[in-house]
């Protein structure tokens, strides 16, 4: 623990020196003060349970595997079961549900499969995915999740038919992919339908909402949110899916004119700009927060540990697509943070 301390007082002194480079304001500053004795604790507990980001680091390719997901950890019993064609199940109070969130990020490990293999076993497998994806989209293009979910922090439960910015933006990685392994018409209409129910506004049933409960000058910045709540919540790590999904679909071949290319990479170039806006917002000096409630509910922050490598491997993927310095630095910032600890 010793060790730890040692560790965070030197991080907290390099957060300032990085703060005053970049020009973010004192607040930021004060908030790693305010906020040490969570970082604290987070930071022992990721190393306590071995986390890294180092696998899941890419040059990331719209057809390639997906921050290396095929090399991810399987879906654990009794949590998940598979159908008879291999698409997870998960389970939720006693029940088992298909959460396309699930199906998508499974889709996605057994395509780097292939990729590695060349497998026409694990091609079906792939599509029976995609198409499991199909059967799950509404007609308005929504991927709705049928159970309920009970978020306490936000104090939100989500009845079954709720919507979520992160299950559109995975199943349009995966319906990019499906599209141009077979070149079947269906999924790229899929993908066209999902684009649109994405760019819905929260107040009208969809995931679309902006930047202002965070500041009114920013209430023409978008954002997408994995979990829509009243204020908006900002969660980090489903936004940024929700980018990478829309970077796939705006460089589908044939999807410029007919099927969204251009409205996607429409999207993806303001939703940078937004995520640019917010980055310094997450960082409490020394770990990442998961969403933004510790500012607009005035609370402690939501802190879940596993979600600090996703947001630095997500940044990465996102800055190797881009060549946006920004985005690099704090990918390296949130590195730091954890590489310190001895």
């Amino acid at each position: 623990m010793k060790r730890i301390k040692k560790s965070f007082t030197y991080l907290l002194v390099l957060g300032i020196i990085f703060a005053s480079v970049l020009g973010v304001s004192n607040p930021k500053v004060k908030a790693s003060t305010i906020y040490s004795k969570v970082v604290l604790d987070s930071l022992k507990q990721y190393k306590a349970e071995n986390h890294t980001h180092t696998i899941y680091m890419e040059q990331y390719d719209r057809k390639g595997d997906y921050f290396n997901f095929s090399d991810r950890k399987g879906f654990p019993s009794p949590v998940f079961k598979f159908d008879n064609d291999g698409v997870p199940m998960t389970q939720y109070r006693g029940n088992y549900h298909y959460n396309p969130v699930s199906v998508a990020q499974s889709a996605l490990k057994v395509y780097g499969k292939y990729l590695k293999t060349q497998d026409d076993d694990i091609k079906r497998k792939f599509y029976a995915h995609a198409d499991k994806l199909l059967e799950l989209q509404s007609k308005d293009g929504a991927f709705r999740l049928d159970f309920t979910h009970t978020i306490n922090h936000i104090g939100v439960v989500y009845k079954p038919g709720w919507v979520s910015a992160l299950a559109q933006g995975q199943a349009l990685s995966v319906l990019s992919r499906a599209y141009e392994l077979d070149w079947n018409l269906k999924y790229k209409r899929a993908g066209k339908n999902a684009l649109n129910f994405l760019m819905t506004p929260k107040q009208k049933g969809g995931v679309m909402t902006t930047l202002a409960d965070m500041s009114k000058s920013w209430k023409d910045n978008i954002w997408f949110e994995e979990y829509v709540s009243t204020p908006d919540n900002y969660t980090l790590n489903g936004y940024m899916f929700t980018l990478v999904g829309l970077y796939d679909w705006s460089h589908v071949a044939g999807a410029r004119t007919d099927h969204g290319q251009i409205t996607a990479e429409k999207l993806f170039k303001e939703g940078i700009a937004s995520l640019k806006l917010m980055l310094s917002k997450y960082d409490l000096g020394g770990f990442t927060s998961y969403d933004l409630t510790h500012l607009v509910n005035r609370q402690q922050p939501h802190i879940n540990v596993f979600y600090h490598k996703v947001h630095i491997y997500l940044l990465h993927g996102l800055y190797t697509v881009t060549g946006d310095t920004y985005l690099k630095s704090y990918r390296d910032r949130w590195i730091g943070y954890v590489e310190k600890i001895e």
